[in-house]
C-alpha cells in the first residue's frame, strides 16, 4: 500500500495490482473478493456497490483514457456513535478501477486508525 494526498488535502491509500499477478480477471471479481473478506468482520455491513464508470458514462461525462471500469464498495464498520459529527464520516468506501493491465484499489484515510487498519487489511487480502 502506498499513500498520497490528492487535491492538496485528501489523504488516500492506494494499491496497484497487475492483472498478470492476480487470479482476478475483472473488476467484479475484485469487488466480490473484497465483499467476501468484509462479511467476516462482525462489525461490518455492506451497503452497496456503486458503478461510477456507468454513472459518468450515462451522463456523457469524461472518463480518463485507459479506464475500463470504476466501482465503489460502500460499507460501514461502525460499532458506536460517540457524537453527532461522526455521522458525517460514515459510511466508508473502497474504490476499484480497472485498466487494461491492472487494477487500482484506493480509499480515503479514516479518521480512526482502527478503521483505516480494517480497510488496509481488506485491500491486502485481495492484493
Amino acid at each position: 500500500m502506498q499513500q498520497k494526498t490528492i487535491n492538496e488535502k485528501f489523504p488516500i491509500y492506494y494499491q496497484e495490482i497487475m492483472k498478470g499477478s492476480t487470479p482476478y480477471r475483472n473488476i467484479t471479481e475484485i469487488v466480490d473478493a473484497l465483499k467476501a473478506v468484509l462479511v467476516k468482520n462482525p462489525s461490518s455491513q455492506i451497503i452497496a456497490v456503486f458503478d461510477l464508470h456507468d454513472h459518468v458514462q450515462q451522463r456523457g461525462g469524461k472518463i480518463a483514457d485507459g479506464i475500463l471500469g470504476a466501482q465503489t464498495l460502500l460499507f460501514c464498520v461502525a460499532n458506536a456513535i460517540p457524537h453527532a459529527d461522526i455521522v458525517a464520516l460514515r459510511p466508508r468506501s473502497i474504490g476499484v478501477t480497472e485498466f487494461g493491465d491492472r487494477f487500482v484499489l484506493n480509499f480515503l484515510e479514516a479518521p480512526a486508525q482502527p478503521v483505516t487498519d480494517i480497510m488496509l487489511a481488506l485491500v491486502e487480502a485481495v492484493a
